[in-house]
């Protein structure tokens, strides 16, 4: 039996159960034991439901979805490493189960793990009922974590959207797909965060779209992430896809093409970067500074490759985008940036095989009397020595965050807040960065059942407010700069429902 299992299905059309949640994501260390839970609710008023819970390999297809597969052949398994609670019963009208399981890690294990837990019904052979079955989804991370790496885009095309199977209920005019298929060669799961740049025959950027809508990629997986854009106006183009997924170095990829009225042809050949195992440390720098001073600092570079690598730097502009990801620029941000007062000496040289080399970073500071925070990144722009024209420089990015002098203000306001889902609660904050200042905000989410003021048979019943739950935003992984804005999130327990109100 397959199963393809997509993450917001998960509620039985068949038998109104409900699943809550559908992703479990645990972090613990090698040789410990962790315990989790779920929910189930038959949401049906008059039928009662017999279920069987047991544990599930699952691949990722290359749509995005999960497919359960036979024992065994499940990427990086944790199956054998669960127990369940309750694995068989029956579900009555209009009541809820909640499901305990446990995870124990052997010693010596790390990267990520992944499984199901599965969800079946079981009705007798003589029911009309179908055999229905969900997978709630497992994503286990061994901490310490180790950092995602060997991340590539293989292909990128483009084609008209109605000829895709995926977009054949829906209507596109003058539209045009483009697809990168993204390889993830690493022992952990990514978060990919994908951007498509269109620019011109020259390299002049045109337009900027998003690339796919996020999500993660598990181990040994290829998977398709995908923009439909405007066609462009006839002529000659070249579409470039970058994947940011948690690492100093993005994978990139350029193709060229060409619009000629109704018909997109390729063109050219397809050039993408390649993983270089290339470490700097540190992997940020963060400085005082005062007016009028000037500092230096030391990075350094070791080739972990067998052969050569040419390295070359840059001095960019450095954003954060409302995500927490990096973003480099060319525009001026003349307010927050130092780019003008950092230098790099030397700016090209060679690593030899496991050889090791710093830089120096000279940082002088002008006689400005605005306080604050001031911010730059270090690109270094690494290939083959003995290159190849069909593969492009591998990029790797250093962000320098400069305290420079007082007065220093942390402020912070809230633009929006809204709910995400229901099952459980889930909640999206976007913040902005009103001082002068970068900071990782933290916050939490407290979440009120309201009721008005009533009277029933002369007797008046006050309304008022009463806290359901409260919960954490997760912590951001990177800084909020200044005039910046960032998405922050978080989960209630898969226990605490909202119901009509």
């Amino acid at each position: 039996m397959v199963t393809i299992l997509l993450f917001l299905n998960f509620i039985f059309a068949q038998t109104n159960l409900t699943i809550s949640p559908p992703l479990i994501e645990l972090k613990m260390p090698a040789g410990s034991i962790r315990k989790f839970d779920f929910a189930i609710i038959n949401e049906h008023r008059t039928s009662k439901v017999p279920l069987a819970v047991f544990p599930v390999d699952i691949i990722q297809t290359r749509t995005g979805g999960y497919e359960v597969v036979e024992d065994g052949k499940g990427i990086l398994s944790c199956v054998s490493w669960l127990q369940l609670k309750d694995t068989l019963f029956t579900l009555e009208p209009g009541t809820s189960k909640e499901i305990t399981g446990f995870v124990r890690t052997p010693i010596g294990v790390k990267g990520g793990r992944y499984g199901g837990v599965a969800v079946e019904t079981r009705f007798p052979k003589e029911s009309r009922h179908p055999k229905s079955r969900i997978v709630v989804i497992l994503q286990i991370t061994i901490t310490p974590e180790i950092k995602p790496s060997k991340v590539t885009i293989t292909d990128l095309k483009l084609e008209e959207p109605s000829k895709m199977q995926r977009f054949m209920d829906k209507k596109f005019k003058n539209a045009l797909a483009v697809i990168a298929t993204v390889k993830n060669e690493g022992d952990i799961h990514i978060k990919n965060t994908g951007t498509l740049i269109i620019r011109d025959k020259n390299g002049r950027r045109i337009r900027e779209y998003p690339l796919g809508g996020g999500g993660k990629i598990l181990p040994n997986t290829e998977l398709e992430v995908v923009s439909v854009i405007p066609k462009p106006k006839p002529g000659e183009y070249i579409a470039e896809g970058i994947i940011r997924f948690g690492s100093s170095s993005p994978a990139v990829a350029k193709t060229s093409f060409t619009v000629t009225g109704k018909k997109v042809e390729a063109k050219g050949s397809f050039n993408a970067s390649i993983p270089i195992a290339l470490t700097i440390k540190p992997e940020m720098v963060e400085l005082p500074i005062f007016p009028n001073a000037a500092k230096t600092s030391l990075l350094t570079l070791t080739n972990e490759e067998d052969k050569e690598i040419k390295v070359s730097t840059q001095i960019k502009e450095l954003l954060y985008d409302e995500t927490g990801e990096m973003r480099i620029t060319d525009t001026t941000l003349a307010k927050w940036s130092c780019v003008k007062w950092i230098e790099t000496e030397p700016k090209e040289f060679n690593l030899k095989p496991y050889e090791k080399k710093s830089i120096k970073l000279t940082i002088k500071a002008p006689a400005d009397s605005s306080g604050g925070g001031r911010y730059a990144c270090i690109k270094f722009d690494v290939q083959s020595s003995a290159h190849n024209p069909t593969t492009m420089p591998t990029s790797f990015y250093v962000p320098v965050n400069l305290t420079f002098t007082k007065p220093i203000v942390r402020a912070i306001a809230i633009e929006k807040i809204g709910l995400t889902g229901l099952l459980p609660p889930r909640v999206a904050v976007l913040v902005r960065n009103t001082g002068n200042i970068h900071f990782k905000p933290a916050g939490k989410v407290m979440i009120y059942a309201k009721t008005e003021t009533k009277e029933v048979g002369g007797t008046t019943f006050l309304g008022g407010e009463q806290m359901i739950t409260e919960f954490a935003l997760k912590e951001a992984d990177n800084y909020i700069l200044p005039d910046g804005v960032l998405k922050l999130e978080g989960e209630a327990s898969g226990k605490v429902r909202l119901h009509k109100g």
